[in-house]
């Protein structure tokens, strides 16, 4: 009789333990997510917790042009249409080399992730930085560095499709039904098991 109570036992508890992990991950994930979307219409001021993720939308990195063969290592990470680069605002004007990719706001492109190809003080005293994208066959026109929002240190490959459809209206809304079912469902489990344990007590009493 001893061995199916802790068995029984143990699954509860492993139940409890995953429905806590899927539930923080996907809360997680929700938050961040809408962080993001409110850091996007603020300027990208307010990265979350120190770090941002952006989902690449073009293949202006994918591939070293011709123009670029000379200046780039073979080595280059390339970074692809669907990838997500993962970036930090912990660096300076001084601090930022040739070759370091950085993200930026461009014109009336948006957020863009390209490879410093020079920085510069215009006359004026104003810090300058001029990006190239290794697809691209000549340099982005110069900005000032304070467009200048991020410096990618990593490179999640082909998963930002996921990451735009959970950022979008039906992504957010399948992510509040997950977690309001998976909550229901373990709440009416341990109903269950609590019913089911008051009648065994009136049956042993």
């Amino acid at each position: 009789m001893t061995k199916p109570k802790t068995r029984s036992r143990f699954w509860r508890v492993l139940a409890d333990v995953l429905f806590g992990i899927v539930l923080f991950v996907l809360t997680f994930f929700a938050v961040s997510n809408i962080w993001n979307m409110v850091d996007e219409r603020t300027g990208y001021q307010h990265p979350f917790l120190g770090f941002r993720s952006t989902v690449i939308l073009t293949d202006s990195m994918s591939f070293v042009s011709d123009a670029n063969e000379d200046r780039l290592p073979a080595e280059s990470e390339r970074i692809c249409r669907d990838d997500i680069v993962l970036s930090t605002r912990d660096f300076s004007f001084e601090s930022l080399q040739e070759g370091d990719v950085i993200l930026f706001l461009y014109e009336d492109r948006g957020l863009v992730c390209h490879r410093l190809y020079d920085k510069y003080l215009a006359k004026d005293g104003t810090q300058m930085v001029l990006t190239w994208g290794d697809a691209n066959n000549k340099p982005d026109n110069p900005i000032p560095y304070s467009q200048v929002i991020g410096q990618v240190y990593d490179v999640i490959p082909k998963v930002g499709g996921v990451v735009l459809f959970f950022q979008s209206p039906y992504g957010l809304l399948a992510v509040s039904l997950t977690i309001f079912f998976v909550s229901l469902g373990f709440s009416i489990a341990g109903r269950e098991r609590k019913t089911a344990m008051e009648i065994l007590t009136y049956r042993l009493l």
